[in-house]
């Protein structure tokens, strides 16, 4: 049996009432309705409007990231091949400048992918040791310019290989130690790292980032996490950033089971920590953390061939020209014969003609994509590409790029702007071993 009200809700006043108040049930029946669709129109257009912002976002990051592959890809020739101090001194610090904006650039695609909610944590296994040593050789460039002390407190009985995601723990690290050395002008900052708690199966840590820089003001505490948030701009409207950073941490804290805290005196220094939970791989203690100092020429990082392979043939596909030369100038000491295609059909036509040992195929490309183009290839009988590993090259450098590659047939992808150290792991890792000569030492 329904309820009066669930009559009413239905347009149904047939109960003993005059016709007075059945008519202002039927207004007020009529107005909820039309305050219900109102509301439903509006849910839809916020998220029609998120959904467009995010894309938006992704768009114009992934576009950005292609005029960055160029810049880095031909610094990284200029530091290779120049003689000339004062020209490699101009070139390290364009490569610098190129990694703070590629970083800004990664800031705004991550964080469109979490406001769209497909930011995913991905646990690998990975070695703690050289990940710490990785970042504080970053940082320490970032410090020795503002004359800033680095310091660190590892804990001897940390698990030398935990499973976690390892490129999440690497961006938080990175950002809450780059933002210590931003607001940071006399003194310097300390990481610590220890070791809480731990079983045979997981591991907790307690992992702070200190400073002694400007701090935070009490009023200043409840807008901390908010994104595009620059806090005190009066003070810090010198410093670059977009608001994101802390933003994007908070939230990769919270996806990994932490919560990101804050211990700050303004005009005195700031503490952020967290705990953090990670499986144990292998339960041996790292030891003895030990690192060297690091001087400008591993900074620069010049790349230089550990190999050759003059019987090689790899095709490069992008619809980018100067894509195409940076990679062409990368492999240009290494001897391997490499051609050029600069759509898919191209692509698809050289590997009818020739016998490619590895395909590099770019994924955003006008008329046919690399996911189409790579469709057609397998499906053409004119092609082995069973024996073929082609990679994808992507802007889209974000967590669980790998598996959506790998589901549509990639071998593997390179991201971009191209690496020339991960560009020689792949080449190594899939051209046939008689075809590598090693470098002479």
């Amino acid at each position: 049996m329904t309820t009066v009200a669930e009559r009413y809700a239905n347009g149904d006043y047939s109960d003993d009432m005059n016709t007075d108040s059945k008519d202002e049930i039927g207004i007020l029946s009529r107005a909820l309705q039309t305050m219900s669709t109102s509301l439903k129109n509006q849910i839809e257009i916020a998220d029609t409007a998120n959904r467009s912002k995010s894309i938006f976002l992704a768009n114009m990051s992934h576009e950005i990231r292609t005029p960055i592959n160029a810049i880095l890809g031909f610094d990284e020739m200029i530091l290779r091949e120049s003689n000339e101090d004062t020209t490699k001194e101009y070139a390290a610090n364009i490569k610098n400048g190129g990694r703070i904006l590629l970083t800004l650039v990664n800031e705004i695609l991550d964080f469109s992918k979490i406001e769209s909610g497909k930011l995913e944590i991905v646990p690998v296994e990975y070695e703690i040791s050289p990940l710490i040593s990785d970042i504080l050789d970053m940082i320490e460039f970032r410090a020795t310019e503002k004359n800033l002390s680095v310091d660190y407190i590892i804990d001897r009985d940390l698990p030398s290989v935990l499973k976690g995601d390892d490129i999440r723990v690497r961006e938080i690290l990175t950002n809450l130690l780059t933002n210590a050395v931003k607001y940071t002008e006399k003194g310097g900052v300390t990481l610590s790292i220890q070791k809480l708690s731990s079983d045979e199966k997981k591991a907790t840590l307690r992992i702070s980032v200190e400073d002694t820089g400007i701090g935070i003001k009490d009023e200043d505490r409840g807008h901390l996490w908010e994104s595009f948030q620059r806090l005190d701009e009066q003070h810090n409207r010198g410093i670059e950033g977009t608001g994101l950073g802390l933003a994007i941490t908070h939230k990769y804290v919270e996806m990994m089971g932490g919560t990101l805290c804050l211990n700050s005196k303004y005009g005195q220094g700031s503490e952020f920590w967290f705990d953090l939970e990670q499986d144990i791989v292998d339960p041996t203690p790292i030891g003895l953390f030990k690192r060297e100092a690091q001087s400008l020429q591993r900074e620069v990082d010049i790349y230089r061939e550990g190999f050759t392979a003059p019987d090689a043939h790899v095709l490069v596909v992008d619809d980018v020209k100067v894509n195409l030369m940076v990679v062409k100038g990368l492999l240009k000491d290494s001897g391997i014969d490499i051609d050029t295609a600069e759509s898919g059909a191209e692509a698809i036509e050289k590997m009818k003609e020739n016998r490619y040992d590895i395909v590099f195929l770019d994924h955003m490309m006008p008329e046919m994509d690399g996911v189409e183009t790579l469709s057609r290839i397998q499906a053409d009988p004119d092609i082995d590409s069973g024996s073929i590993p082609i990679i994808a090259l992507t802007a889209n450098a974000i967590t669980g790029v790998e598996k959506m590659y790998r589901e549509h047939g990639f071998a593997d992808y390179l991201s971009k702007p191209v690496d020339p150290h991960s560009l020689e792991s792949i080449l190594l890792k899939y051209l046939p071993d008689e075809l590598i000569i090693p470098a002479k030492k």
